[in-house]
C-alpha cells in the first residue's frame, strides 16, 4: 500500500467527537470504520488491484485505487458496506458495534458520489452511458438522494445527519464539487 495521509481536520473531528460522545460509542464507530476499510482493501487486493494511497480526514477514509476494471471497481466499492452491514450479525454480543456498522453501511450505500453507493452507481452507468452522461446522471441522482435523506433526517429530528448528507453531496476530496469525473477511489 502507498502513503497514508492523516488530515488535521480529521484529528479535529475526532477530538470534537471525544468531547461529545461517550468513549464506548467512539470505539464502536472507529472499529466499524476499520472493518469497512479492511473489507475494501481485501476486495481490492483479491481482485488484482492495488491501493496507491489512503487519506484519513473529517469525512472518513478514502483509498486511491489502481489496476481495477469497472466490474472489479464495483465489487471493491460494495465490499465496504457489505462488511459494515455484516456487523449486524454481532448485535447480540456487541450492540453498539452492530448499530455503528448499520449506520455506516446504510450511509455509504446512498447513491451520492463519492460514497460507495455513488461509486457503484457510476460503475453501473459506465456500462450504459458515455462518460459525461455518467457524471451528469450520477450527479442528479446524488442530489435527489441527498435532498431525500436530508429531509428524512430533518423529519426524524437529526439536523446533523441532514448536514452530513448535504456536505457529502457538495464535495468530495478536498472540497471539490462532487459532480466532476475523478480517478478511481473507494470511501
Amino acid at each position: 500500500m502507498g502513503d497514508v495521509e492523516l488530515s488535521g481536520w480529521g484529528c479535529v473531528a475526532l477530538a470534537l467527537l471525544l468531547l461529545v460522545l461517550p468513549l464506548p460509542w467512539i470505539a464502536a464507530a472507529l472499529l466499524a470504520g476499520v472493518v469497512h476499510e479492511c473489507c475494501h482493501y481485501l476486495a481490492i487486493r483479491a481482485l488484482g488491484g492495488r491501493v496507491s494511497g489512503m487519506a484519513i480526514g473529517s469525512r472518513g477514509a478514502v483509498m486511491e485505487l489502481r489496476g481495477l476494471g469497472t466490474a472489479a471497481e464495483l465489487l471493491a466499492a460494495a465490499a465496504g458496506p457489505v462488511g459494515s452491514l455484516s456487523l449486524l450479525s454481532l448485535s447480540g454480543i456487541f450492540p453498539r458495534l452492530a448499530l455503528c456498522g448499520l449506520v455506516q453501511g446504510a450511509y455509504n450505500l446512498l447513491p451520492i458520489y463519492p460514497l460507495d453507493g455513488g461509486r457503484i452507481l457510476r460503475c453501473i452507468l459506465k456500462w450504459l452511458l458515455p462518460p459525461k452522461a455518467v457524471a451528469a446522471v450520477s450527479c442528479w441522482v446524488g442530489l435527489a438522494a441527498a435532498l431525500s435523506a436530508g429531509a428524512l433526517c430533518m423529519a426524524l429530528g437529526l439536523p446533523f445527519g441532514a448536514a452530513a448528507v448535504g456536505l457529502t453531496w457538495l464535495g468530495g476530496k478536498d472540497g471539490k464539487f462532487s459532480c466532476k469525473w475523478r480517478e478511481k477511489r473507494v470511501q
